[in-house]
């Protein structure tokens, strides 16, 4: 069952996606290969990275997920970008100043998390 994701969380993930600081956002291959595959047009990184603030401006509702590699505060989400609903796993590393996006991609086990 879905959970209020904490604000502070949010909060401080946006803070850092919006920096756009790659020393302190990691993308994972996956990533890469599958919001190229549904968003061809995007300039990658930078589109990936800020599809995910509108989402996390306002309350949001996600399952923590536990036992990440690297070890963090991680959260699994829905959200939409462009009008597609998109499945999405970020982390907040343990140094607290690190996100870490999981493949982000339309959910593959239907409307539930």
């Amino acid at each position: 069952m879905a959970v209020d994701i904490p604000e502070e969380w949010r909060m401080t993930v946006s803070s850092i996606l919006k920096e756009m600081d790659l020393k302190h956002i990691q993308l994972t291959d996956r990533t890469l290969n599958e919001f190229e595959a549904l968003f061809p047009h995007a300039s990658f990184t930078s589109d990936i990275v800020r599809s995910f603030l509108p989402a996390l401006r306002h309350p949001l509702e996600g399952n923590p997920v536990y036992s990440m590699i690297p070890p963090g505060e991680t959260y699994e989400f829905f959200y939409t970008h462009q009008g597609i609903k998109l499945y999405a796993k970020i982390s907040l590393l343990e140094d607290g100043k690190t996100v870490r996006i999981y493949p982000s991609h339309r959910p593959l086990k239907g409307d539930t998390l």
